[in-house]
């Protein structure tokens, strides 16, 4: 429906959760074919960097509702600015050519410093972790930016 009405920009806000590993890589493929194919610029929102890493041509990546870092998949992921983002240590590979983190292994450490929790948002409008917020990644066909803000309703 939504590419049938040729809007120009597809937005879709986590559309991978509760995907097993081959339905979202299908539904990723699918949103890449429709920004190559159909020039449609594909906003979405992840929680998962390597995938954003993986299908996008610009990352947004946000801490607590705040734009921290945005710009090429390979820009956004360094260690340092995955360290910015996550809060642990994050071993940054090629693979294939694209930058893929690798955090599984780690042994991370917590900053020494917690960030506090903002105020305003409720756990349920900033995602999870609640005590230290999500980072979100935005894919974006075009170098278009678009911050996403979380509703700051209580609720």
């Amino acid at each position: 429906m939504v590419l049938c009405q040729d809007t120009g920009y597809v937005l879709l806000d986590e559309p991978l959760s509760n995907l097993d590993i081959k339905h979202a890589v299908a539904m990723m493929r699918l949103m890449r074919r429709t920004a190559d194919e159909l020039g449609e610029t594909v906003v979405l929102v992840l929680h998962d960097i390597n995938v954003a890493a993986c299908y996008s041509d610009h990352v947004v990546a946000m801490r607590d509702g705040v734009v921290v870092h945005q710009g090429a998949p390979g820009a956004i992921m360094t260690a340092e600015v995955m360290r910015d983002v996550y809060d642990i240590d994050v071993a940054v590979h090629r693979i294939d050519g694209r930058p893929i983190g690798v955090y599984y292994t780690q042994a991370s450490r917590a900053r020494q410093t917690p960030r506090p929790r903002p105020t305003g948002h409720t756990a349920a409008t900033c995602g999870f972790p609640p005590v230290a917020g999500p980072a979100r990644f935005h894919m974006l066909k075009t170098g278009r930016a678009t911050a996403h803000r979380p509703d700051r309703r209580s609720g």
